[in-house]
């Protein structure tokens, strides 16, 4: 009984807890084509010392107003297919004509890519 009370005092571990990862870099891209943003994703980053660039760790199309926020030094992103927290110290927002996730592709492929969940 007394322990029953103390876990309660205490609280219980979360089994739903976010869990917080940390990589390199954040990115809203816009894919622009004929001056029109034909999508907007979300793509998280990790420098690769090996290459001397970044490489796409994960992507996902975003939604009609990603929320990046500040979380102290750093910026955050929530994950919405996992409910996951992405921290990462730089955040860029792009413009592009290309997908750079795409274009990620032939140099670090899919099956190379660090699996945050």
């Amino acid at each position: 009984m007394n322990l029953i009370l103390f876990c309660l005092l205490l609280g219980l571990p979360s089994t739903n807890a976010r869990r917080i990862h940390r990589v390199d870099l954040i990115e809203i891209n816009h894919v622009c084509r004929r001056d029109q943003s034909q999508f907007t994703q979300i793509i998280i980053w990790d420098w690769s010392p090996t290459l001397n660039q970044y490489v796409v760790v994960a992507w996902q199309n975003s939604p009609p107003e990603p929320i990046i926020s500040r979380a102290g030094g750093s910026y955050q992103f929530r994950w919405r297919l996992t409910d996951q927290i992405v921290r990462a110290d730089s955040y860029r927002e792009t413009w592009t004509l290309n997908d750079p996730e795409l274009d990620n592709r032939k140099v670090w492929p899919v099956e190379r890519r660090r699996q945050l969940w």
